[in-house]
């Protein structure tokens, strides 16, 4: 074994060379710094609370007691929705039938007028 190659495991081993160990030992028989035991700390967040999916539909992800808008949006996006559901389906349908309904759909998604043709 050479000198830069002993050298190197001594300084592994913790910084004792072959000769401070003694007579005829070697890089192998020094002995290795020991290492701590101890098991790592738990690191996980502590567990959350069961709560309702009503609770947490309006409250999010936000601590209790903090006021959330949310549930203002929700529920205005619900009644713009119902607003246009009227307007497309239950009006058309209550006037014509299924095929009014088409005629709704086909207006306004495809650009196409009740008789299929293009609308400009």
């Amino acid at each position: 074994m050479t000198a830069a190659v002993a050298g190197q495991a001594a300084r592994a081993a913790g910084g004792r060379t072959a000769a401070a160990a003694g007579a005829g030992a070697t890089a192998a028989t020094v002995a290795a710094p020991e290492r701590p035991t101890a098991a790592p700390a738990d690191t996980r967040p502590p567990a959350r609370s069961r709560t309702s999916r009503a609770a947490t539909a309006v409250t999010g992800r936000f601590p209790r007691g903090r006021a959330v808008a949310a549930g203002g949006v929700q529920n205005g996006a619900g009644f713009l929705l119902a607003l246009v559901v009227w307007g497309w389906v239950v009006m058309p349908f209550i006037q014509g039938g299924p095929a009014a309904v088409r005629d709704v759909i086909r207006a306004k998604f495809i650009n196409r007028g009740a008789d299929g043709s293009w609308l400009p």
